[in-house]
């Protein structure tokens, strides 16, 4: 029995030790160090994932620039015309279809028409890209001897046999005559023959790119690079991106464009 007694008087006392202790916490000036470190890891960290995630939507934007292009010049090799552009604050079926009566000169990428998905005329930001086409091109043209010039004869499943014909791609004058200056306001494309037949613009996220509505996302008055790239008027701005403006041009002539994305070369001139 007084053994008994012994262990329990045992067990009860390191019972009570083991209910006395307390768990040591973060004193004040020790939880104040660890946020300082993780507050430091995290302004060292943010401008490199920041860095990174604008450096993404750059490449998405070049790379959609490009598919574009291929997908034009697919249509001009299968129907001898680049499409009119599509309204922008069209609604329901008329969405995303080329308006060709009167050709618009300046309005978003006619998706339904070149049978591409809706996502595909958006850039890096998430804006509608603007394009601008010289009606000129929208006029269904013969091209210049395809199947000798475009690299394979019958191998070339998108060129539609068509003879050489005065007004013909290759030849034709153009009515609008795009012009494309840089940034110092010096034109750039001073050759009557090799002014850009269309431009795709990425407005970026500072201004000029169309909203969902039709109208324009404002751009800063003194802007002048925005201004040119969404005032209407055949006139662009081809300039590095800055602080001040962030628009992405991709414009081509005609020689270079079919050439490029088309394999199809015009003879020499």
């Amino acid at each position: 029995m007084r053994d008994g007694c012994q262990t329990f008087l045992i067990k009860y006392k390191k019972a009570k030790q083991l209910l006395s202790l307390r768990l040591e916490a973060f004193s004040l000036l020790e939880l104040s160090i660890v946020l300082l470190i993780m507050g430091v890891m995290i302004s060292v960290s943010l401008p490199f994932f920041t860095s990174q995630y604008e450096s993404e939507k750059n490449k998405k934007t070049d790379e959609t620039l490009k598919q574009l292009a291929h997908t034009l010049a697919h249509h001009v090799l299968l129907y001898g015309r680049l499409p009119c552009a599509a309204d922008p604050a069209a609604k329901g079926e008329n969405m995303g279809q080329e308006v060709a009566q009167p050709c618009n000169l300046q309005g978003i990428i006619p998706y339904k028409t070149l049978g591409i998905s809706p996502s595909l005329i958006r850039d890096g930001e998430g804006h509608f890209i603007t394009y601008a086409v010289d009606p000129t091109f929208t006029q269904k043209r013969p091209l210049n001897d395809v199947q000798n010039n475009a690299g394979g004869g019958d191998d070339n499943v998108f060129a539609p046999v068509m003879a050489q014909a005065q007004g013909s791609y290759c030849e034709v004058a153009s009515l609008t005559g795009f012009k494309i200056y840089d940034e110092q306001k010096q034109l750039i494309t001073e050759d009557p023959l090799k002014q850009p037949i269309f431009v795709l613009v990425s407005h970026g996220k500072k201004g000029g790119f169309f909203l969902e509505g039709g109208a324009r996302k404002p751009a800063g008055d003194n802007d002048f690079v925005k201004i040119e790239n969404m005032n209407n008027d055949g006139s662009f701005v081809d300039a590095p991106i800055s602080k001040d403006h962030d628009d992405k041009i991709f414009w081509r002539d005609r020689f270079s464009f079919l050439s490029i994305f088309g394999n199809f070369h015009c003879p020499p001139r």
